[in-house]
């Protein structure tokens, strides 16, 4: 009885380490993938953010040897909500918020314009030159 409890309690603390290392790879490579974003934006001389619509099309996975995957575990801001009517972008800008970017909200009609300029544009997969594009003051990141 006693080496099932000791068996149990090991598989739990494993659990929880392997679950604990998932959030730190994600969050890692997120905001990895923002930075670059940010890079690209300022390099394009974008700097008052709040005047600009940042919309994101499409999603993207941060896959690692070492992270889980499940309904919940293992996604992050960038493949959350995707089927929504403005993908995953109001998640994304609550986590670009969260580094200190503000960007004005997308609305669903923004999010069709968007998706539709990334198509006619031929844009291609950020981080592509061509997946991060200015139209007046809406950006548009095209990912996979």
């Amino acid at each position: 009885m006693q080496s099932r409890i000791s068996l149990l309690l090991f598989s739990q603390i494993k659990t929880t380490s392997d679950l604990e290392q998932t959030d730190i790879l994600t969050f890692q490579s997120e905001s990895v993938f923002t930075d670059q974003i940010m890079e690209k934006i300022n390099a394009l001389g974008v700097s008052q953010y709040s005047r600009y619509r940042l919309i994101v099309v499409g999603s993207k996975l941060f896959k690692s040897p070492l992270t889980q995957h499940g309904e919940v575990i293992g996604h992050t801001h960038f493949d959350w909500d995707n089927s929504t009517n403005v993908g995953n972008n109001q998640r994304i800008h609550d986590f670009l918020q969260s580094k200190g970017y503000t960007f004005k909200e997308v609305h669903s009609d923004d999010y069709a314009n968007a998706i539709q300029l990334a198509q006619n544009a031929d844009m291609k997969n950020f981080p592509s030159a061509s997946g991060l594009k200015v139209f007046g003051h809406t950006i548009i990141v095209r990912l996979q």
